[in-house]
């Protein structure tokens, strides 16, 4: 019978995915997520107005506050969107693929090529008139996508899903 050997790792040696630099989505991904704000709160005021109109004798004092939360809805919306976008990025190296997402609580997903399931490429409604795309990285045991990689050229969404299935490909006809 062989000898167990279970060396320790030095620290030091191990890859620093820090130190990749990450891409970023396009701009045209942060006037979608000022859209929606912007949608929510013309829904939200839409309500309100329709509410004023009713005659249920409800202070109008109600209604200014509410008309200042609207506008502050929009204001935090702005904000949050924009500390979304800036805090976004994606990596592809040469045997896995980096997504960082958060401002506020960081958090940092790296998916060896060798565990990914499938790849899929989506747009909405929203996503085709700004000529944006999300590309969903699954791996195998989990009910929904692993990463979603939002804020992605249309062309540019297809030739990453195109590389990593070339590479599952190739790497099942070695095994």
């Amino acid at each position: 019978m062989k000898d167990f050997v279970n060396n320790s790792i030095d620290l030091n040696d191990l890859p620093d995915f820090e130190s990749v630099h990450l891409e970023i989505s396009e701009k045209n991904y942060f006037k979608k997520m000022v859209m929606q704000w912007a949608i929510f709160c013309l829904v939200y005021s839409l309500i309100l107005l329709a509410l004023m109109n009713a005659k249920w004798g409800i202070p109008i004092w109600i209604f200014k506050l509410s008309s200042f939360f609207a506008f502050s809805f929009v204001l935090i919306g702005v904000f949050l969107s924009f500390k979304r976008y800036k805090s976004i990025g994606y990596a592809l190296r040469q045997k896995d693929v980096i997504f960082q997402q958060g401002w506020l609580i960081k958090k940092t997903t790296v998916i060896p090529f060798n565990r990914i399931q499938h790849v899929a490429s989506k747009q909405s409604f929203l996503d085709k008139k700004l000529g944006l795309a999300v590309l969903r990285i699954y791996t195998a045991g989990g009910s929904g996508s692993d990463i979603s990689i939002v804020g992605l050229l249309p062309k540019e969404a297809l030739k990453i899903k195109e590389f990593i299935i070339q590479l599952i490909d190739a790497e099942e006809r070695t095994e």
